[in-house]
């Protein structure tokens, strides 16, 4: 992770913890979608090539980018609660999964080459990296990008900011979870 990164990550989480965010993972309601009354714009989600679910639904591994465990989990059950992937990695869980099936080539978990290494050996999965960048007063800007491990091509970016007012999970987070969910159908 960038240094710069890793300060925005930071500012993001401060800005987290001092407002109120609940940051617990959603449930899907009855139409497959986190509930929320929020969506992205159109505008603010690129597309770069197809969800292609023979290769991608088997396994996701949702990269770490701030040290904040709350923040690092909520995405992680988050994007697992999805039901979009049979499998979902955060890296802590990917190191054990590379240990226990004996993987070689596989040095680290959040490296590009490595995960394509893992997606030579097992198959093809994405990578999920979610972002967080604190704004101006209550502004705060999130974004997802998903990667395809064995080519490294980044498939889709979903980008959303909102006002920290009571919270972030219904006007920030859960639209940019149900737009992944929404490009995984083709829609």
């Amino acid at each position: 992770m960038s240094a710069k990164h890793l300060i925005l990550a930071s500012a993001a989480a401060l800005a987290l913890a001092g407002c109120t965010s609940t940051l617990k993972a959603p449930q899907l309601g009855a139409n497959g979608r986190f509930t929320t009354g929020a969506t992205v714009n159109p505008e603010k989600i690129t597309i770069n090539g197809p969800f292609v679910a023979a290769e991608h639904r088997r396994m996701a591994v949702v990269l770490n980018f701030t040290e904040d465990a709350r923040i690092k989990d909520f995405f992680y059950q988050s994007i697992s609660n999805s039901g979009v992937f049979q499998r979902t990695f955060n890296e802590v869980g990917l190191e054990r999964y590379v240990l226990e099936n004996n993987i070689r080539d596989v040095t680290d978990t959040s490296s590009l080459i490595s995960l394509r290494n893992l997606a030579r050996a097992e198959g093809n999965f994405l990578i999920i990296k979610p972002y967080i960048e604190a704004g101006a007063g209550y502004q705060v800007k999130s974004w997802l990008e998903v990667t395809d491990a064995a080519s490294g091509q980044l498939l889709f970016r979903t980008e959303k900011q909102a006002t920290n007012w009571a919270g972030l999970d219904s006007p920030l987070f859960y639209p940019l979870f149900n737009s992944l969910i929404d490009w995984t159908e083709g829609k």
